[in-house]
Parts: C-alpha cells; sequence; structure tokens
C-alpha cells in the first residue's frame, strides 16, 4: 500500500511539472489576458505578460479589470496575438465527470471500487457537492466475499488542484457465503481525505480514511 502511494505520488508531480496553466485577467475593454499573478491588493493585481515577445512584470487598478482567475488558461487551447499574452477566443469546457478506482484496506477485508462521480453544486469556487456511484468488491477474512453498490456525497473544500474531502452515504451489500447462500445488507460510511485534482481536468489522486478504512485511489476527470 506505501509503494502504491508512493507511485501515485510521483505520477502527480511529474503531471503537474509538465502542464502549464496561466491565470486569466478579463479588462474592461473586454481585453483578455494569459497571464502569471504575481500578488493582489485591495486596489491592484499585479502580474508577469508577454509583450513584444518579452515577459514583462505590469499592473492593473481593479477598477479596470471584471474578471480574474488562477490556472484556468491551457496555452494549447487559446490563439495567442503575435509575440502577446492577449487572446481573444477563451471557452473553457467546465470539466462534469470523474471517474477513479480504489484500493482500501480495513481490519478484517480488504476493498476494490471502481467509481463515477457528478457535480450536485459548485456555486463557489472553493466548495464543490458531488454524488458517487460504482461497484464496489469486498473480501472478508475466510471465505465470504460480497458485491456492493454504493450511493455516496462527497464534500470538495479547497483551491486550483488540491483539495480537503468529507464523504458519507450507504453501500447495498451482496455477501456470499461458500457457494449457495446469500445475504443482502447495506451498511454506511463516513470518510476524509485529500484529493488532489487539477482544474482543467486529468489524472486525479485521492487518499481517505474513516469507516471504510484507509484507502488510495487514482483516476481521471473530463
Amino acid at each position: 500500500m506505501k509503494k502504491l502511494l508512493s507511485i501515485l505520488i510521483l505520477f502527480s508531480l511529474f503531471t503537474n511539472s509538465y502542464g502549464q496553466l496561466y491565470d486569466l485577467i478579463v479588462t474592461m475593454e473586454s481585453d483578455s489576458l494569459a497571464c502569471r499573478i504575481d500578488s493582489i491588493t485591495d486596489t491592484h493585481i499585479y502580474f508577469e505578460m508577454k509583450n513584444n515577445y518579452n515577459w514583462i512584470h505590469t499592473n492593473l487598478n481593479k477598477e479596470r479589470i471584471t474578471e480574474y482567475k488562477k490556472n484556468v488558461i491551457d496555452k494549447k487551447s487559446v490563439v495567442f496575438e503575435t509575440g502577446s499574452s492577449y487572446f481573444s477566443t477563451y471557452s473553457p469546457s467546465k470539466i462534469r465527470n470523474f471517474i477513479h478506482i480504489d484500493g482500501g484496506t480495513g481490519i478484517f477485508w480488504a476493498t476494490l471500487s471502481l467509481n463515477y462521480e457528478g457535480i450536485l453544486w459548485d456555486k463557489s469556487e472553493t466548495v464543490e457537492l458531488r454524488y458517487r456511484t460504482g461497484l464496489l468488491l469486498v473480501s472478508f477474512e475466510g471465505t465470504e466475499g460480497a458485491l456492493g453498490v454504493p450511493l455516496n456525497l462527497t464534500l470538495l473544500v479547497g483551491r486550483q488542484k488540491h483539495y480537503f474531502e468529507l464523504t458519507a452515504g450507504y453501500s447495498q451489500m451482496f455477501v456470499f457465503k461458500g457457494s449457495a447462500d446469500m445475504n443482502m445488507y447495506a451498511f454506511g460510511i463516513v470518510d476524509i481525505g485529500y484529493r488532489y485534482e487539477p482544474k482543467n481536468g486529468g489524472f486525479l489522486f485521492r487518499v481517505k480514511a474513516g469507516s471504510g478504512g484507509f484507502g488510495v485511489g487514482a483516476g481521471y476527470s473530463f
């Protein structure tokens, strides 16, 4: 489990190092800038932008700015004016789908699950509520095994690509004993964890602990 967690962390660092996202500033004149914001005060935004093929440090009064966001512009998805940070085409697609495979372990069981997430509420830049379902396989000590369908809600709180997550819900389980008997029951879960998930989609991973035991997961958002 520790080796798997180390691999996931190294992979995320590799992915992050090769991804280049710019910050966005939109002015009152409807000019769009792909830049690197250095700092923000009560009155001004200080940033770095390309001008005549050179990166320069400059600033704008907030009264001239209608919108600004960090880490939202993929340089491969926009067309820049020659030698400049200005561009005219910006219509980012909202990431709405999340798929991940999780492996976990408890005191008397081990789990493997395939999960799909969709967004229920995302009115805030820092808070998001999602629903989650999928298939859950559980292996108990001895000869028992179980197949389950989880129905969960997950609250994500964070910025850019690092999030705290809180998950609550339940799973409908079908427990097999030997080769013939089958019992059905439901159990609730509450988990907390950390998630790495870029805003523009791509590789994600999560680490969680709670009533469902300890687990790690990796997947893709699009």
